[in-house]
């Protein structure tokens, strides 16, 4: 509080006042009571506001006054006759007190069961997710939570929680929940012998509160089948493969690869579209494949060495599911002749001798049978010997058909003499059982004698 006033004022004037009661706490003041007594040789005159006025002492009342706030009450007293000097006092008091409220706020659980939207025979187990939460403004104790699922499932054996008499059902404490605060539980379900799979779960406090809360999913067959055919026999040494891959069950599948296996010794010669060679399979993939839909893939092997092939082709999806199947294919193998002519001297002399030689080699994977090579001599030379059995028809040196063994190799040699200078031609063919025949032409430069 304070107070204010002239250090001189003239006489026969009243004397003004000025009382400032502030509240400088940081609570409201109530019951606020300023009072004065009026000083001696003095009389009261007037205040603003008016003051309650006792013999003695002027007093205001003051309900309440709140925390910063600041009251003014101006007051006049007038002096009498021969007073020099007037001392003045003024006093203040107060209540100081604190309000509280409470308010009665009832207890909520709310319980939320989350399943997965679809689930299939070809999961290995089925996520059930329990959200526990107190909406209200009061913690909520000794909450415990029960989990009942239907017949046809049971509880996966890493699932926590307690065990109770009933297989079925099983029950987790939670203890306290403070308000606006949560708790979850997670557990998983395996599918036995059920297609609906329904979750109850009920979250009570000891029968203060409770809240009960359902999830279903109906889990649907999931079926992936793949049928294989293949040439029983190669035809040419390529055979041909079909791969048909079918989506047997009741919901879409994703990402479906299908691989259709290339034994060893094969080679791929065609495959339809997106097909993509590895090492030793081609890979298709299917994004999305519809319940009911199919799917056909093709590839032909060629086969560089005979014999019976198995050829595998396997489906597989994001689920886990799979299939393969197997077919035989016999490929009776192909001879793959492969020659070398040459000269043993690329010039000879007249009057002296030179000798043309071919190598026939198979590498393929049949024998080649009844290979004959046929050469022809030209004018300017003569024919002196031959290996190995030959029949001689005028220039024309006919070889007895041989087979050449697989990987194995024939050599024929001709000796010859050079009569006349000038490029001598010789010509060569060479065929076999099977095989196209192969054609050459070369010479060899005879040169005159010195």
């Amino acid at each position: 509080m304070l107070v204010l006033v002239p250090q001189d004022a003239p006489p026969n004037q009243p004397i003004p006042y000025t009382i400032q009661v502030t509240n400088n706490s940081q609570a409201d003041a109530g019951k606020v009571k300023v009072r004065m007594p009026i000083p001696k040789g003095t009389q009261f005159d007037s205040s603003e506001p008016p003051a309650n006025v006792a013999a003695e002492e002027l007093t205001w009342d003051i309900p309440s006054l709140a925390k910063g706030e600041t009251k003014k009450i101006e007051v006049k007293l007038k002096a009498l006759a021969n007073v020099n000097e007037v001392q003045a006092k003024a006093y203040v008091s107060y209540e100081f007190g604190q309000a509280v409220k409470t308010r009665l706020s009832a207890q909520k659980l709310k319980v939320t069961t989350e399943l997965p939207k679809e689930a299939t025979t070809a999961d290995e187990t089925i996520p059930v997710r329990v959200r526990v939460t107190n909406n209200g403004r009061v913690p909520v104790e000794n909450v415990k939570l029960t989990e009942t699922i239907s017949d046809g499932f049971e509880f996966h054996r890493d699932s926590d929680g307690e065990a109770t008499k009933s297989p079925l059902v099983k029950t987790w404490d939670l203890g306290t929940i403070p308000a606006g605060m949560g708790k979850t539980v997670e557990f998983r379900v395996l599918s036995k012998t059920g297609r609906d799979l329904l979750v109850v779960s009920n979250a009570d406090s000891g029968g203060a509160v409770q809240h009960s809360h359902d999830g279903k999913v109906k889990v649907h067959d999931a079926k992936l089948k793949i049928e294989l055919r293949g040439d029983p026999k190669a035809n040419d040494d390529v055979a041909s493969f079909k791969a048909v891959v079918k989506n047997e069950g009741a919901i879409a599948l994703t990402n479906v690869r299908v691989a259709g296996s290339v034994p060893p010794d094969c080679k791929v010669t065609s495959r339809t579209n997106g097909g993509q060679i590895s090492r030793d399979q081609v890979v298709w993939t299917v994004p999305k494949l519809a319940a009911g839909d199919s799917f056909l893939f093709k590839w032909d092997l060629r086969s560089q060495a005979a014999g019976r092939k198995t050829v595998r082709a396997e489906a597989a999806s994001d689920r886990g599911l799979r299939d393969a199947m197997e077919v035989q294919t016999v490929f009776a193998g192909t001879a793959a002749l492969s020659w070398e002519t040459r000269f043993e001297s690329a010039t000879v002399v007249v009057d002296r001798t030179g000798m043309f030689t071919v190598k026939a080699t198979n590498a393929g994977s049949e024998v080649a049978k009844n290979a004959k090579l046929v050469v022809t001599l030209p004018p300017e030379v003569s024919f002196v010997q031959a290996t190995p059995a030959f029949k001689q028809d005028g220039q024309k040196l006919v070889f007895e058909p041989r087979d050449v063994r697989i990987g194995g190799t024939e050599v024929y040699s001709i000796t010859f003499r050079g009569e006349k200078s000038g490029q001598a031609f010789f010509k060569a063919t060479l065929e076999a059982e099977g095989t196209k025949p192969m054609n050459a032409e070369k010479y060899v430069q005879i040169s005159p004698g010195r």
